[in-house]
């Protein structure tokens, strides 16, 4: 546990430039509902007057006031090769409540309310989601805030039309000062296997030195994998993230090596055993 704390501290900093009080999300295709758009165009031209999505599949999910998200997660890590942590449960992600707000580039929308609690087992690490509502609308998965004075800001989560994902990703554990690479692949863990756009991200820590082929930043190396998966007619399904931190000081080397899984095992909003 006692490096686990350390990570968390590095991760939850990430979560919070994420969930900034200001309703303004940081990233791409922002949208306050007062101001221009600044969204990125939807599709690729055919050239025959009709736009073709990335991605398919997405174009309608079937969102309503009681639909819920029901994922299973695993975390284990290791010190200098000696097992440390070994924890699982079930999350849920309920949708309690619903408004029609209207966006200056996307129109009327649905946000829906979200509301997340641990069915089964061991509480996550770090919890998830950081956002407030969710939203479904032509190919887009739009996440939104609300300020103290009631005003919205939304940006899209992941945009099935032009191949684009927001900045944090769903969990929060994405740069913002990295690209993201989307390709069509497969989840494949504990929890579920089946097809899913596969968004994956590197992770590396800046102003760092490389010594041998090893990053060092202030005598510590972060190399992780970070990948989310999102599943057609149902949005984000999944998640994976493991990697090595080498921790030096003192005379001492330790390392650590952690893994986090997550799948969707079940929800009303699409049939699974159909995929």
């Amino acid at each position: 546990m006692r490096y686990l704390g350390v990570l968390l501290i590095i991760l939850f900093s990430l979560q919070m430039t994420a969930c900034d009080s200001d309703v303004k999300l940081p990233g791409d295709n922002v949208d306050t509902g007062t101001g221009t758009d600044t969204g990125t165009d939807t599709g690729t031209d055919t050239g025959t007057g009709t736009s073709v999505p990335e991605f398919s599949g997405f174009q309608t999910i079937n969102l309503a006031v009681g639909s819920y998200f029901d994922y299973g997660f695993s975390y284990t890590d290791t010190i200098n090769g000696s097992p440390d942590d070994d924890i699982s449960g079930v999350v849920r992600i309920e949708l309690v409540g619903s408004e029609i707000v209207n966006f200056d580039s996307i129109g009327d929308i649905t946000l829906y309310e979200t509301n997340y609690y641990t069915l089964s087992g061991d509480t996550p690490p770090i919890g998830f989601p950081w956002y407030s509502y969710l939203a479904a609308k032509d190919g887009v998965i739009y996440i939104a805030q609300k300020d103290s004075a009631g005003n919205y800001g939304a940006a899209a989560l992941f945009d099935a039309n032009a191949g684009t994902v927001y900045s944090k990703g769903f969990m929060g554990y994405f740069s913002s000062t990295r690209t993201e690479t989307l390709t069509s692949g497969t989840i494949s863990n504990s929890f579920i296997n089946t097809s899913a756009v596969v968004v994956s991200e590197p992770f590396y820590a800046p102003a760092c030195e490389t010594i041998s082929g090893v990053e060092i930043c202030n005598d510590e190396s972060h190399n992780y994998q970070v990948k989310e998966y999102y599943i057609p007619n149902i949005g984000f399904g999944g998640f994976h993230r493991s990697g090595t931190s080498i921790f030096t000081g003192g005379g001492y080397t330790d390392i650590f090596t952690s893994q986090f899984n997550v799948g969707l095992i079940a929800t009303n909003v699409y049939d699974l055993s159909s995929l």
